[in-house]
């Protein structure tokens, strides 16, 4: 390959230092225009729910429109009130950063763990023995980086779910710290016995109950399968039932029992668990049709691999006799193979499952991919080499014409910014062509991806901040709160997203700093946002117009008399 160490190829490795110096390209790519589009999706639910506990200053008791939420416990709306009275705002972007940092988290943790473990197997001996002691060292700090590289580098959540202010992220990074801690604890040497017991049994279950509190009953599922999978399959029952395991449901109980005891002070118990566990059933195959179910056994693992791709590229490399071997005499990559299986089967036979569900899992599937790789597939490494030499030849050229992508679109592009783009199309030329010479695939994988999504982030997010359905919503809700400025402002009737649109409704309270409440009927002196067969028009003045799917809402002055009915309230 020409390439300036010759031994990089024969040795599967890059420097990590090269790696490192990646991360500020990262950084960039995961948080330029990250604040352009519009709130969109479940993003306005999630920014609703944590302003209005704000505003009512109720901690505890969740809501939406002014209407007790059940669907999710509240931690992420917790970490969600820090970040926006840390900033002063509740700007888009904020949510979304909290996405971006969880994603950020996996992939630390995962490196983190794979440098603490992965040099205690044969395999990386196997692929270095003869080497120093040094280069040892550097292949494992190699590999380590590039897994979790790859992990923040997974194409649905790269190139999509990070861009958004979900909960899956948030909740995923909790999980699977949960996950790593049963073997780091349990392959931990010269810890204590309470610092061992402490980090194997409770360390989980506390994590289990931080996830409790942010997504419902998923959490004690995927602790306790991972306890089955690592202890149970191999045959360690002792380990599995060991007496600590009761200090661990203390504190799972402990930690979820103090939050439910609190709300139930304050609202119906019953009711919320009981919408937190339909929640978390809904998705399972007795509320889906049998054709639904054979469709998802059939594409749901294709699809995981589309989505874990770059890594799931080096499948051939872990299904290679050598790639199997390694799997089955390294404990890091044993437990890993073995917690993914013992937990994606659950998702796999559920037809309503979603991939933003399994987000926790993937890194346990990515590290032995990016571990098995070594030059032992000539033809397939030549030919996925191949493929990448021409990404690396066409990238440049994107960015390059992005500000003519940009015009095509109807966008406009400053002056200063056309000889941006010709500089970092130029900049990525010479990087590419830099790392093809001198790195080994993952390497140049890496560098490949992250130069793809600055790409997106310029031709894509501005397209979606222009164009998407968001944009209008935005717009006529900041034209209504500020026609309604100085006045009491509510909907009409029970809404939910289901007949009115949250982006309406964040951009409607972030902009008032209040909870926009329902009222069942109209009072006098309040302006409405309604339907004109909710209420006599005659006596109402139109003051504007929300305009969302077939539904045409207006902002009515009401003038008549007052209803006898009792107005809605907050809980």
């Amino acid at each position: 390959r020409g390439a300036a160490d010759p031994t990089a190829a024969r040795r599967g490795t890059a420097d990590p230092g090269y790696l490192f110096l990646t991360i500020p390209l990262l950084l960039l790519a995961l948080f330029w225009n990250l604040d352009l589009v519009p709130a969109y999706l479940e993003e306005p639910r999630r920014a609703i729910v944590a302003m209005e506990m704000m505003f009512r200053g109720d901690y505890i008791v969740p809501t939406q429109l002014g209407e007790i939420y059940v669907n999710k416990p509240p931690l992420f709306n917790w970490a969600l009130i820090a970040a926006f009275k840390a900033n002063g705002s509740f700007a888009e972007w904020i949510p979304r950063s909290i996405s971006v940092l969880s994603l950020l988290g996996m992939g630390y943790i995962l490196y983190r763990f794979a440098l603490r473990h992965g040099g205690k197997g044969p395999e990386l001996k196997e692929t270095s023995s003869t080497f120093e002691p040094e280069d040892q060292n550097r292949v494992l700090r190699n590999k380590a980086a590039c897994a979790g590289l790859m992990t923040v580098l997974c194409a649905d959540i790269f190139f999509y779910f990070s861009t958004t202010g979900e909960i899956d992220l948030f909740y995923s990074l909790i999980t699977l710290a949960g996950m790593l801690a049963v073997f780091h604890f349990d392959q931990a040497a010269g810890l204590k016995s309470w610092q061992r017991i402490s980090g194997l049994y409770v360390l989980p279950w506390v994590l289990a109950a931080a996830g409790m509190l942010t997504k419902g009953f998923p959490s004690p599922i995927f602790a306790g399968l991972t306890y089955l999978a690592w202890f149970a399959l191999r045959g360690r029952w002792r380990a599995l039932f060991h007496p600590a395991q009761a200090l661990g449901a203390l504190a799972f109980a402990g930690i979820c029992g103090a939050y439910f005891y609190a709300y139930d002070a304050r609202a119906d118990l019953p009711n919320y668990l009981a919408g937190l566990f339909d929640q978390s059933s809904q998705r399972t195959a007795g509320r889906h049709a049998g054709t639904e179910l054979i469709q998802h056994l059939l594409l749901f693992a294709p699809d995981t691999l589309k989505n874990i791709a770059p890594a799931s590229l080096f499948l051939p490399w872990l299904l290679h006799p050598s790639g199997r071997r390694a799997a089955r005499n390294h404990p890091m990559l044993l437990f890993c193979l073995l917690v993914f299986a013992g937990n994606i089967w659950l998702y796999w036979i559920s037809p309503g499952t979603r991939p933003r569900y399994v987000y926790m899992l993937y890194p346990l599937l990515i590290l032995p991919l990016v571990w098995s790789f070594r030059p032992a597939l000539f033809r397939w490494e030549k030919a996925l080499a191949h493929l990448i030499l021409w990404f690396e030849r066409l990238l440049p050229l994107g960015l390059l014409a992005t500000p003519f992508l940009l015009q095509h679109a109807g966008l406009s592009v400053p002056v200063y910014a056309w000889p941006l783009y010709v500089t970092g199309a130029l900049a990525a030329a010479w990087l590419l062509h830099r790392s093809s010479r001198r790195y080994d695939l993952p390497a140049r994988i890496i560098l490949l991806l992250i130069l793809a999504r600055v790409v997106f982030d310029a031709v894509v997010l501005p397209q979606r901040a222009e164009f998407s359905h968001a944009a209008p919503l935005r717009d006529q809700a900041l034209q209504i709160a500020e026609a309604a400025q100085g006045r009491e402002l509510r909907l009409l009737g029970r809404r939910n997203a289901g007949d009115f649109p949250l982006s309406s409704a964040y951009y409607i309270e972030r902009s008032r700093r209040e909870v926009l409440y329902c009222d069942t009927a109209p009072r006098a002196g309040v302006w409405y946002i309604a339907e004109p067969h909710q209420l006599d028009t005659t006596l109402a003045l139109r003051m504007g117009s929300l305009n969302w799917k077939n539904y045409r809402f207006g902002l009515y002055a009401y003038t008549g008399p007052e209803n006898s009915e009792e107005p809605g309230s907050s809980p």
